[in-house]
């Protein structure tokens, strides 16, 4: 019998190759989104630091031009906490359409997977049936031989 041969080989390969990339990209994905939650951590705590400050500077200043600088200040922290947020939000957005991706992309393999195991199953089948076809057809002969000799077996 023919060795065994699964069509989709190169399909089955491809996708694999596909798998791997989608993983590569969300890994991406993941360590993009924890940099960006680890900048947004520490702009939050810059907004809290100047707030602190300002607290402070309230208790012993008297002159506006402070109180303005600190009230500045602190706005352009929030929104740079806001456009990190923004952006986060972007990034985990990202992340679940990149593991979403490699859901299926897992799903195109596993199907190719499962083809290729019935197949090699059939093909198993199939030669062990073929084994025995010629093991019975081995004995028939060896049966018919010893009827033709006369019942004995003489070259065995």
């Amino acid at each position: 019998m023919k060795a065994f041969r699964f069509r989709a080989d190169i399909l089955l390969a491809l996708r694999r190759r596909q798998q791997e990339s989608v993983q590569a990209a969300l890994t991406d994905a993941q360590m993009i989104a924890r940099e960006t939650a680890g900048r947004l951590a520490q702009a939050s705590a810059a907004t809290q630091v100047a707030s602190d400050r300002y607290a402070a500077a309230l208790r012993v200043e008297r002159d506006p031009a402070v109180f303005e600088r600190h009230r500045n200040w602190i706005a352009g922290l929030r929104l740079d906490v806001q456009r990190i947020e923004v952006v986060l939000a972007d990034e985990t957005l990202a992340v679940m359409e990149a593991a979403d991706a490699l859901r299926r992309a897992h799903q195109r393999v596993r199907v190719l997977e499962r083809l290729r195991e019935r197949t090699w199953q059939r093909y198993a089948l199939a030669t062990r049936r073929q084994d025995m076809k010629d093991i019975d057809d081995i004995a028939t002969l060896q049966f018919a031989r010893r009827l033709v000799q006369g019942g004995h077996d003489r070259d065995c």
